[in-house]
């Protein structure tokens, strides 16, 4: 019998996390994402006991996190989903298709103009928005401060990587 063995999107038998300076570039591992579409007509009140966020931001802090993806839609966060309360969605598991990347520390709002073309006030803590960077499609969240968390196909995720890690590299330098 084959032995299978567990691994991360990006290959490793663990999280990969990368310094840059004052950068660290971190696989997330431990979050699951679930997509969550209301039917048309019903409008939650509420999504795992908060209001749900309105376009452009994100409910960060909780034991899951939701952001909004599209009218009606949302995207929830979290180690343990299993007791998330929708309210009546409909429920997706996108835990495998998504890979979630954290750039952590140093001064995020310096580097954002690096990263995306936005203005600054879209990725303001408790924002969340779909983007591209260099030409690849993710959302951008900011769940606080020092932290710029990154939704990106698993598909391309060792290319965002990659991507990210030259632009890490050279923001050090700098």
């Amino acid at each position: 019998m084959t032995d299978l063995l567990a691994t991360y999107a990006l290959g490793g038998g663990t999280p990969s996390v990368v310094n840059h300076g004052p950068y660290t570039l971190a696989e997330r591992g431990d979050l699951r994402l679930m997509s969550l579409a209301f039917p048309t007509g019903l409008h939650p009140e509420h999504i795992v006991g908060v209001a749900p966020p309105q376009a452009g931001q994100g409910q960060f802090g909780g034991a899951v996190d939701v952001i909004w993806t599209g009218p009606s839609q949302y995207m929830a966060m979290g180690a343990d989903l299993t007791a998330l309360d929708a309210g009546g969605a409909r429920v997706t598991d996108q835990s495998d298709g998504w890979i979630t990347l954290d750039i952590l520390g140093g001064d995020i709002d310096a580097l954002l103009p690096h990263l995306v073309n936005l203005p600054p006030r879209v990725l303001a803590p408790g924002g969340a928005t779909r983007t591209l960077i260099s030409h690849f499609s993710a959302f951008a969240l900011r769940p606080e401060k020092g932290t710029l968390r990154l939704l990106v196909a698993r598909s391309y995720g060792a290319d965002m990587w990659h991507h990210l890690s030259q632009i890490l590299s050279r923001r050090a330098k700098t």
